[in-house]
């Protein structure tokens, strides 16, 4: 035999002397007690009836010898298994304690060798089912190594499998003849194929699922699983209730046989009615007790059916709540992320308030220092035009005398420019009359010199009488700046208003009436501005003729800052003592007047 075959026997005698006893006890419950290792035995090929058998063992791999009650006497009770004890024992403990495999392992290894075996035999037995059954607990063998997640039950399972296809290859072969195997029995195959068929599946559909769907149907496996091992329990007590059944049938058939032999050679015995009867009755016990099992087995497969549907129930609960639990727990990071959008919001809120309010709060304070700056540089200029004030009342005799003088000489020295140039213009136009009727009369006039000692005396007394008005003037606004000074201290109002008017602006006061064409009594002095200065705009009497226009520009309008803005045109002769360079013409003639060049003086000469 070769060492695969003989590793292959030592895994079936290992796994199946653990069934012996249950074996046995089955055995003496029959009224019948197996020979030792006759299950075994049972499940190996038979020879065909025309084949010597040590022929035929030696077609398939070993000799007739090794193998105990197949050697061709139809020894029953003898000695166990050599092989086990032969030369090579110990090699194989000791290779044993090198590679120590797992119990389960090894009747699954076994189980996968038996079931092989089966399935070859099974080709030339008449029972159809048979050979599939084996098939299908060979590739649920197979597919159960695939398994990861409860392994254990899953390899459970396939044992059953095993044996239930073992206990049926026993029933078929304790038969004999196949023509004469119960019916009962090839129906019960034929059922056993769909339930191998269905855990075939079941088997295929865990290993084909997901992670994560394998743990949420982990626990419902396990019923599952529990159920078909209950399924395939009830089929192999089926077996044997229908084995036992046809062990009655055979001997009573026996019986009644050896009973109607009796009694035709003795003559004595129970008559047939009571052989019957009891026959019956034997059969309807068996019958009672057969279909109370059967009531059993169904009410165990209903309740596992509801426990299914109630793990099934529970399951579809569980997936409910992770639905809902993962529902809430999206709910409750959109709120968490809400809450914290909000509280971002609110901050920024408070952060952009409180930088408003800091803001506000130092432009109050600028305002406060302003406002502080402000008065502070007001109570500084107070102050200071109250010195200036004080320092200007005692150092005003002197200053106003010499300002006053000073203005006076000016004024006189613009009054004798004015006066000889008014003698000079007269005597130009008397000189152009006088051209003009001689150029009609076609006579020359006379020549008419004037002395300069004559224009002397002319100027000389113009000055006399201007400078006895400007002496007068100058009293009374010294008396007015007198009485000015005698009033109580001025504010910075009246002072404001004292430096507008000098600049020609009259503040908060109305427009003063038109002035008429004489000239003021002292100088530019007016009522308005009864100071030393001469205001803006001071005109001669001489020039208030129809021929030059106003002596006087118009009073301006409030909201101009100095005379003059948006004023009719006027003809102005204040020069500050300067001699004005005009020309004035009269078109397509010799008529023309120059003001302002110096000749040198000729004598009159008559022509």
């Amino acid at each position: 035999m070769a060492p695969t075959q003989r590793a292959a026997f030592a895994a079936i005698h290992y796994t199946r002397v653990q069934k012996y006893k249950l074996c046995s006890e089955t055995g003496e419950k029959n009224g019948q007690k197996d020979p030792p290792y006759s299950h075994l035995r049972a499940l190996l090929p038979v020879p065909p009836p025309d084949l010597p058998p040590g022929r035929w063992h030696r077609r398939h791999g070993h000799s007739s010898e090794h193998i105990p009650g197949l050697d061709g006497r139809g020894a029953a009770d003898v000695e166990p298994i050599p092989y086990l004890d032969g030369p090579s024992s110990k090699n194989r403990k000791k290779a044993s304690k090198h590679n120590r495999t797992d119990k389960l392992d090894a009747a699954i290894q076994a189980g996968t060798l038996l079931l092989a075996l089966v399935k070859e035999a099974a080709e030339f037995a008449p029972i159809p089912y048979l050979k599939i059954a084996a098939g299908t607990t060979l590739k649920i063998v197979n597919t159960v190594q695939a398994v990861r997640d409860n392994k254990a039950d899953f390899e459970r399972l396939s044992q059953d499998c095993v044996e239930i296809i073992a206990v049926a290859w026993k029933s078929y072969q304790r038969a004999g003849d196949p023509d004469k195997w119960p019916k009962d029995t090839a129906d019960m195959v034929e059922t056993l194929v769909t339930t191998l068929s269905s855990i075939l599946d079941f088997v295929e559909g865990q290993i084909e699922r997901k992670r994560t769907i394998r743990v949420f149907y982990s626990i419902a496996d396990v019923g599952k699983i529990k159920e078909y091992r209950e399924r395939l329990q009830s089929a192999i007590s089926k077996f044997q209730v229908s084995s036992h059944l046809s062990i009655q049938d055979a001997l009573y058939s026996l019986l009644k046989g050896q009973s109607d032999i009796h009694a035709r050679l003795t003559g004595t015995g129970p008559s047939d009615p009571l052989v019957q009867r009891r026959l019956e009755e034997e059969k309807a016990q068996a019958r009672a007790r057969e279909e109370a099992e059967e009531a059993a087995a169904k009410k165990r497969i209903e309740e596992m059916e509801e426990l299914k549907a109630q793990r099934d129930e529970a399951l579809k609960e569980m997936i409910q709540l992770q639905e809902a639990r993962e529902d809430v727990d999206k709910a409750r990071i959109e709120q968490e992320k809400m809450i914290a959008e909000l509280k971002r919001w609110k901050e920024r809120e408070e952060e952009e308030a409180e930088l408003t309010r800091l803001k506000e709060e130092q432009r109050l304070r600028e305002e406060k220092r302003l406002k502080e700056e402000n008065e502070k540089r007001a109570r500084l200029a107070k102050a200071l035009v109250e010195e200036e004030e004080e320092s200007d009342e005692e150092a005003v005799p002197p200053e106003v005398d010499r300002l006053r003088q000073e203005e006076e000489e000016k004024k006189r020295r613009r009054e004798e420019k004015a006066a000889a140039l008014r003698r000079k213009i007269e005597k130009q136009r008397t000189q152009q009359r006088v051209t003009i009727s001689a150029k009609v009369t076609k006579i020359k006039p006379p020549v008419v010199e004037v002395s300069s000692e004559d224009e002397e005396e002319s100027e000389e007394s113009e000055d006399e009488a201007a400078k006895l008005a400007r002496l007068e003037a100058e009293k009374k606004a010294r008396k007015a700046a007198r009485k000015k000074a005698t009033r109580g201290q001025t504010t910075a109002e009246d002072t404001m208003r004292a430096a507008f008017e000098q600049m020609g602006i009259n503040a908060g006061r109305t427009a003063s009436p038109s002035p008429s064409n004489t000239p003021p009594l002292h100088g530019y002095a007016s009522p308005q501005y009864p100071g030393p200065y001469p205001p803006y705009g001071g005109h001669s009497s001489y020039y208030g003729t129809p021929m030059y226009g106003s002596p006087v520009s118009p009073p301006s309008p409030p909201h101009m800052m100095y005379p003059g803005m948006f004023s009719p045109p006027f003809m102005s002769t204040n020069n500050s003592g300067n001699v004005t360079n005009m020309s004035m013409s009269n078109m397509n003639n010799d008529n023309s007047i120059r003001y302002g060049s110096r000749r040198p003086k000729k004598a009159a000469t008559t022509k």
